[in-house]
């Protein structure tokens, strides 16, 4: 009988995930190396900065999430007309963290968020079947 080997692997994973993440979230994502960005050589200041420059204001709720809002109120559709002008800001700050969340932003119902995460992504599935 051989020796079960379960324990090890897993803390072999959390090593892994441990010492560079963003193998683990190549692993399980769509993305793949052709979407990696290489890091900003201005760190969190060169997003910062064009993120005040659209009128948003940031801050970091764990060391993989960054919260968006907005300075002063905005609707849906200067939202989705941010994302599509400025994807390449989005993009770096999701590969640098991992996750965006957007607070404050009146988004009133389900079509007002589909315009939204369309520019985001305009390929997105708009037919949904239960």
């Amino acid at each position: 009988m051989g020796v079960w080997r379960g324990p090890l692997a897993i803390v072999g994973v959390v090593a892994v995930s441990l010492l560079n993440p963003d193998r683990i979230i190549r692993l399980v994502s769509r993305f793949d190396i052709a979407d990696s960005l290489p890091p900003s050589t201005g760190g969190t200041t060169s997003w910062g900065n064009k993120l005040k420059d659209m009128g948003l204001r940031y801050h970091l709720g764990a060391s993989f999430v960054v919260v968006v809002s907005p300075e002063e109120p905005r609707d849906s559709e200067w939202l989705a007309s941010v994302f599509r002008k400025n994807t390449d800001v989005f993009r770096t700050i999701v590969f640098e963290h991992g996750a965006l969340i957007f607070r404050g932003f009146d988004v009133p119902d389900a079509l007002s968020f589909e315009k939204v995460a369309l520019a985001v992504n305009p390929e997105l599935e708009t037919v949904y079947r239960t």
